[in-house]
């Protein structure tokens, strides 16, 4: 389900380069202007126009809105129809995670009064607009409710200060916390499993979506969830050895300088990229490519400014107990790191991969 050409704005009035992937369009500016915008297609509708045209909307945080002409009232059909598919597949990736949402599971509650945590049972109602949570689904009287109407978004990762006051003493990893702004406080959940994350963190993303009045955090793409949970993890480890993770990875990349068989693969990749147009960088004896395209990193990059950016805003206008960077975790310790501590850190990651733009 990817599509990719030259498209009209019809509303610039400006040629792009655009593409259907991942659940997302992409539109990128021509020659080296790189990534214009990337449009979630959350419940999208697309139509056909006359003149080679086309338009969809997508219910995403933002809303958008957008109109092209293609070369062909045929290749503007082909569009149309690659963009239904890929709204019809997301749909049936939400309506899964709602159900497993209102089937529930257990999660820790952190206290906002003294940052302790307490394990209960939490689920989305029927009604599908508040997550209710008690010692177990049975709990009738003794449940708690929040009404995700008033949400102003979801954030993962422990930065919320009932995060940070826990400092080092945090008993869950930094990639398993998630956070619900609402105006004036927040609600801090740390799931138990890697499934149980990613679950809860897109089902309720997409349930604020629907239903938050207030909402204004955007939506963070399934893809870049991804590279959030492998940035969380690093810097857990990074953390655990008293660095910042800018520290702790330019370390852990000297190192790799002296590990021939690393080196080598290096090597092998850096014709290719010659070959493929890109001019290189010398590093060592090591070549880093720059690819003439726009790579799959930057629409990355692109994402995770806008959404670290849109999250600071939402925080510092309308949201208290918001932790600032530096709160959310140590700095790094005075005194030598060693080869031996960096390694064996980094051989510590659980696996394939993160939060903020930058979670240090």
């Amino acid at each position: 389900m990817q599509k990719n050409g030259w498209l009209l704005d019809s509303y610039a009035g400006s040629q792009y380069c655009c593409r259907v992937r991942s659940g997302r369009f992409e539109v990128f500016a021509s020659g080296a202007g790189g990534l214009v915008r990337v449009v979630p297609l959350v419940r999208a509708t697309a139509a056909l126009h006359p003149g080679a045209e086309f338009s969809f909307r997508a219910s995403s945080i933002p809303s958008h809105e957008e109109l092209f002409r293609a070369s062909s009232d045929k290749d503007a059909a082909e569009w149309v129809a690659v963009i239904d598919r890929v709204v019809s597949y997301e749909q049936e990736r939400e309506e899964a995670s709602l159900r497993l949402l209102t089937a529930g599971s257990g999660m820790f509650k952190y206290n906002y009064s003294n940052s302790k945590r307490v394990k209960r049972f939490f689920w989305l109602d029927d009604n599908r607009f508040e997550l209710v949570w008690g010692k177990s689904k049975s709990d009738g009287q003794g449940a708690q409710r929040v009404d995700l109407r008033g949400c102003i978004g979801v954030v993962y990762g422990p930065v919320a200060t009932t995060f940070a006051r826990c400092g080092p003493n945090r008993e869950d990893p930094a990639w398993a916390c998630l956070s619900l702004l609402f105006v004036g406080r927040t609600l801090d959940l740390a799931c138990a499993g890697e499934t149980h994350i990613r679950a809860w963190f897109y089902g309720l993303q997409l349930v604020v979506a629907r239903v938050g009045a207030e909402a204004t955090v955007p939506l963070l793409p399934d893809g870049l969830f991804v590279v959030y949970k492998a940035r969380w993890k690093l810097w857990d480890v990074a953390h655990s050895h008293r660095m910042t993770l800018r520290t702790f990875l330019v370390l852990r990349l000297r190192l790799l300088r002296g590990d021939a068989g690393f080196v080598q693969q290096m090597q092998q990749l850096a014709p290719r990229s010659r070959r493929g147009g890109g001019s290189g960088r010398a590093v060592g004896p090591v070549v880093v490519p720059r690819p003439s395209a726009a790579p799959p990193l930057g629409v990355a990059r692109h994402e995770a400014n806008g959404y670290a950016s849109h999250v600071t805003s939402a925080s510092a206008s309308s949201v208290t107990g918001f932790a600032s960077p530096s709160a959310v975790g140590p700095k790094q310790a005075n005194g030598s790191i060693t080869r031996d501590s960096v390694s064996s850190g980094a051989q510590r990651l659980g696996g394939p991969g993160g939060g903020r733009a930058d979670p240090e």
